[in-house]
């Protein structure tokens, strides 16, 4: 989609987004992607189905949701063009349903792109200040807001918000990958956007919430369980990232350097044991006897490393910032008893 802002100077400011389209006029995205109206003589909202080199239709900006950051649009004419086939759309609502490490992909029209997809796997299911998003590892780019996240069977999980490019610690600023978000399916029925896609024609808007523990397609069957006993069921293999970020700037010596050790402990996902643990720094200065140690039944591994900093008459610091990843394999069934 495209806004088109026309200033009281008459100059124009151009922005984009993605959304999802509902039914035949409604339309779901970010609230940032839509600029506040008052900030301009006229705002135009253009929305182009399937490729952005198919005729727009205008849109009409029907409610906001700020604090979930979501928008609501409505076609000024019904998408007639849309294509394929829409009818289920099935979604998921609770964290156990799509656990850390389930594979999702992001669709979109980044950097001002025709359609695309992008692919990653879920980081975790949110904690203050980002309570109200999922973290993803999945590409996304400026123009991928307010787009489609699904998981690896089609049932939609919510929309991609955004992430982070840069993280200050300690007086250092550091570039970022792979810290993206996305608004979580539950928010968006929460919502009070949600009052007008419930009024949809059930046949048009196609919603199937999947709350109850089993979930029931023409050919998958999955079954859900809070407990690792009844663990979803996933890949055989799976990579998990965590982030880890420390920087030693204290000098308790005046003349001398000094070091303090360092660890993260992560635990292996439901169903699964560790296998490999590998660090990856993006940043390190003055860090030592770095090594990853995995327990004798792969149910945990250790991270540990020595930082170094300087003495107080020459106050340098030592720091490590980076991902570590752990390559994580399914348990034999008798062993998840």
């Amino acid at each position: 989609m495209e806004t088109i802002g026309t200033l009281f100077n008459d100059t124009q400011d151009v922005g984009g987004g993605s959304g999802l389209l509902i039914g035949d006029t409604f339309v779901i995205t970010n609230n940032h992607v839509i600029p506040a109206e008052n900030n301009y003589k006229r705002l135009d909202i253009l929305v182009r189905l399937k490729s952005r080199l198919n005729n727009p239709k205008t849109a009409t900006l029907v409610a906001r949701d700020p604090g979930r950051d979501l928008a609501l649009l409505q076609l000024n004419a019904p998408a007639t063009d849309a294509g394929g086939d829409r009818c289920p759309m099935p979604i998921l609502v609770k964290p156990v349903q799509a656990p850390m490490g389930t594979t999702v992909y992001v669709l979109g029209f980044p950097l001002n792109q025709d359609l695309s997809l992008s692919g990653g796997l879920i980081s975790n299911h949110g904690s203050p200040p980002t309570e109200l998003r999922w973290q993803t590892d999945t590409v996304m780019n400026p123009g991928n807001s307010g787009g489609p996240v699904f998981e690896s069977h089609g049932f939609l999980l919510g929309i991609a918000a955004g992430g982070i490019v840069k993280w200050t610690y300690g007086g250092e600023t550091h570039d970022v990958d792979g810290v993206n978000f996305f608004v979580p399916a539950a928010e968006l029925i929460a919502s009070p956007l949600f009052t007008h896609i419930a009024g949809v024609a059930a046949d048009k808007r196609c919603w199937r919430v999947l709350q109850d523990d089993l979930i029931a397609d023409a050919s998958i069957a999955i079954t859900i369980d809070d407990g690792p006993s009844k663990a979803r069921s996933g890949p055989d293999k799976l990579d998990r990232d965590y982030t880890v970020s420390e920087t030693k700037d204290d000098h308790p010596v005046v003349f001398a350097s000094h070091s303090r050790n360092y660890q993260s402990r992560f635990q292996a996902e439901p169903g699964y044991k560790i296998v490999a643990c590998t660090p990856r720094p993006q940043s390190a200065n003055h860090a030592h006897d770095i090594t990853c140690n995995i327990d004798s039944g792969g149910g945990s591994a250790v991270f540990a490393y020595r930082l170094e900093s300087g003495p107080s008459v020459d106050q340098w610091r030592g720091w490590w910032t980076g991902f570590v990843t752990l390559r994580q394999e399914r348990k034999p069934a008798a062993s998840q008893q």
